[in-house]
């Protein structure tokens, strides 16, 4: 067997970065132990009614992922065990769709979030061009006034000399 030593700080921002190296640390040395036992994910998420993808988000540290699925998962296994029906049954017939919802949302959140980079991008470029305007018109506001100074101080030397 393995021993994890936890920190037991108190819980603040500085620690809640290193909270998530230790859930991908968690995660690889499950991962380590797993291949040191010849199991396959597949044999692990059998065991635990769980998809293999919960255990491969487990191993790889995407926690939201697995709360997101789990939650799902074992809230339709409770209803089911309440309802009397075969639990096994149901968690092997929802495991074929969690996969195709699973694959489907991480594809919408990749095109989401190229598209807010993009959307990101364009207003950096939209930003840049108003603060350019900005300075330049700054720059030839204060080219009119100094001519209008210029301006002002000739006439008042030409009404001196007349």
């Amino acid at each position: 067997m393995f021993k994890l030593e936890f920190n037991k700080k108190k819980h603040n921002k500085e620690s809640h970065e290193c909270s998530y190296e230790k859930i991908k640390e968690i995660g690889l040395l499950l991962q380590k132990k797993r291949l040191e036992a010849n199991l396959s994910v597949l044999d692990i998420a059998s065991e635990l009614m769980i998809h293999e993808d919960v255990i491969s988000n487990i191993e790889s540290g995407n926690v939201e992922e697995v709360i997101k699925t789990l939650y799902y998962q074992g809230c339709v296994i409770s209803y089911a065990k309440i309802l009397k029906l075969n639990h096994k049954k149901v968690s092997d017939y929802i495991e074929r769709d969690l996969s195709i919802i699973i694959e489907k949302n991480s594809q919408i959140f990749k095109e989401m979030h190229q598209k807010n980079q993009k959307m990101h991008d364009a207003l950096s470029i939209k930003i840049v061009i108003i603060i350019v305007a900005v300075c330049l018109g700054t720059s030839i506001a204060n080219t009119i006034i100094q001519k209008n100074q210029e301006d002002q101080n000739i006439l008042a030397l030409i009404s001196k000399t007349r």
